[in-house]
């Protein structure tokens, strides 16, 4: 058996990186709930330490920092992906093609729905930051399962062409 073509190789790039991606936004999401809880706990006058605050609001930071660049990484690999796998499918299976784009355009959206909920809740009152930090928990809830939908669509997609390049090795 030969090595793999670039369309699997590109296949395999991208299921890795948003595998990375769905584990950074766990550890997102996990980092919003202790951020949730904290200034619950603060608006109910419940003691929490004060390192513990400057700790969590720290961790979230560079949790999202990562989170961003990781996202980055995984458009740029999925814009590689996308743009073999279309001219190689779009003859066979153009209505699939456009399910992508929808799922996509779904994806992009709520990346930015912290942005939004920081505009529609703005002001740096302890509610506000509650719902702020409570959207972005919803929001990455969200993407981890358009991610986890990604994983599949891909791996699918990458199936398809390493069988069809298979099926051109029997053949030719």
């Amino acid at each position: 058996m030969g090595e793999p073509s670039p369309d699997i190789r590109h296949g395999t790039k991208l299921i890795s990186a948003m595998r990375v991606l769905f584990v950074a936004c766990g550890f997102l999401l996990l980092q919003l709930a202790v951020q949730v809880y904290l200034l619950c706990c603060y608006k109910n006058e419940i003691p929490v330490s004060r390192d513990m605050v400057i700790a969590s609001d720290i961790a979230l930071r560079l949790m999202g920092f990562l989170y961003i660049i990781i996202l980055l990484i995984s458009v740029v690999f999925f814009i590689i992906w996308f743009k073999r796998i279309y001219s190689n499918l779009k003859l066979r299976v153009g209505a699939k093609i456009r399910r992508i784009n929808y799922w996509w355009l779904l994806w992009i959206t709520l990346c930015a729905t912290p942005i939004i909920s920081a505009f529609a809740f703005s002001g740096y009152s302890l509610t506000n930051l509650i719902r702020q930090s409570a959207c972005s928990a919803l929001s990455a809830i969200v993407s981890m399962v358009l991610i986890y939908i990604a994983i599949i669509i891909v791996k699918k997609h990458s199936d398809k062409e390493e069988q069809s390049s298979q099926n051109m090795n029997i053949t030719g």
